[in-house]
C-alpha cells in the first residue's frame, strides 16, 4: 500500500502544482488582457482625439470654402446685374430708335398720301373742267 500512497501523493502534488501553474497562467492572462485593454483604450482615445482635430480642421476648411464660394457667387451676381442693366439700356435705345424711325416713316407716308391725294384731286378737277369745256362746245 505504500506504493499506492506514494502514487496518490505524487498525483496530488502534481495536481496541486498544475492548479498553481494554472492560477499563475490565468493571472498572467488577466494581466495581459488588462494591459491590452488599457493599450486599446489609449489607442482609441488617441484615434478619437485625432478625428476630433481633423473634424475641426475640416470644419474650418469648409467654412473658408463656403466663404470663398459666397464671394464668387456675389461677384457673379453683380456682373450679371451689370450685364442685364447694359442689355436693358441697349434694348431701350434700339426700341426708341425703332419707334422714332417708324414715326418718321408714318409721317413721310402721310405726307406722300396727302401730296398724292392733292395731285389726284387736281387731276380730277382738270378732267372735270376739260369735260365741261368739251361738253359746252359741243
Amino acid at each position: 500500500m505504500p506504493v499506492f500512497a506514494d502514487h496518490m501523493k505524487d498525483f496530488t502534488d502534481h495536481l496541486r502544482i498544475s492548479i498553481e501553474n494554472r492560477t499563475d497562467a490565468l493571472g498572467q492572462v488577466h494581466q495581459a488582457t488588462n494591459h491590452l485593454l488599457t493599450a486599446a483604450r489609449t489607442f482609441m482615445g488617441n484615434v478619437s482625439h485625432e478625428h476630433h482635430l481633423m473634424a475641426g480642421e475640416l470644419t474650418e476648411a469648409l467654412d473658408q470654402f463656403h466663404g470663398d464660394l459666397s464671394d464668387r457667387v456675389e461677384d457673379m451676381r453683380k456682373r450679371h446685374r451689370a450685364s442685364l442693366k447694359q442689355t436693358q439700356a441697349e434694348l431701350r435705345q434700339r426700341l426708341d430708335d425703332n419707334k422714332a424711325a417708324r414715326n418718321e416713316s408714318v409721317k413721310n407716308m402721310r405726307q406722300t398720301f396727302h401730296e398724292t391725294r392733292q395731285a389726284v384731286a387736281d387731276d380730277l378737277r382738270a378732267a372735270s373742267n376739260a369735260w365741261r369745256e368739251f361738253t359746252v362746245n359741243r
